[in-house]
């Protein structure tokens, strides 16, 4: 029996259980990591529009030019009950969502901001009635991690059967 060459067989098939192995983690970490991504940018997007920096200078500088105004239809309509603020827009065409959105100080699709004591932006709701929370992007790690993933899962099962084939035919060999 060739110990040495059943161990390098072993070593090389467990090698390669444990690259595809690894491939499946990675395409999970890929998808977490994709789906953060685009978290963060839509987030990012939103925040850093026109209506939200303009909204968020009238709520922390109300004598601002240009935002009086503003501030008094905001309250008007979060004066509104949410079923009543639902139908008005639902019964809107679109030429007036638009305009209703421009007056409302609304662009790029937001229909609501909500802020904390201190005016930064706990989330935004869209005019298709989507939440958006904020977002920290994903850890350039986790990116390394997706590409290492399977270089790992082959390296090391590989090297563990290599080292106990190693120690194991130290002990099965006999000196000459």
């Amino acid at each position: 029996m060739n110990v040495r060459e059943g161990t390098r067989r072993l070593a090389v098939f467990l090698g390669i259980l444990g690259c595809i192995v690894g491939l499946l983690f990675s395409c999970l970490f890929f998808n977490q990591f994709h789906q953060d991504e685009k978290n963060y940018r839509t987030y990012s997007k939103l925040v850093n529009s026109k209506a939200i920096q303009t909204e968020q200078q009238a709520l922390r500088n109300p004598s601002a030019p240009g935002t009086q105004n503003m501030s008094s239809i905001r309250e008007d309509w979060n004066k509104m009950s949410k079923d009543n603020q639902d139908a008005a827009i639902r019964s809107l065409s679109a030429e007036e969502k638009t305009k209703f959105a421009t007056d409302m100080g609304w662009s790029d699709g937001i229909k609501s901001v909500e802020y904390d004591k201190d005016f930064n932006v706990v989330s935004i709701g869209t005019m298709d009635g989507q939440t958006v929370y904020p977002a920290v992007p994903p850890s350039q790690w986790t990116a390394l991690l997706i590409v290492a993933l399977p270089i790992l899962g082959y390296f090391i099962p590989w090297g563990l059967i290599c080292a106990i084939g190693w120690v194991g035919t130290g002990f099965v060999t006999s000196n000459r």
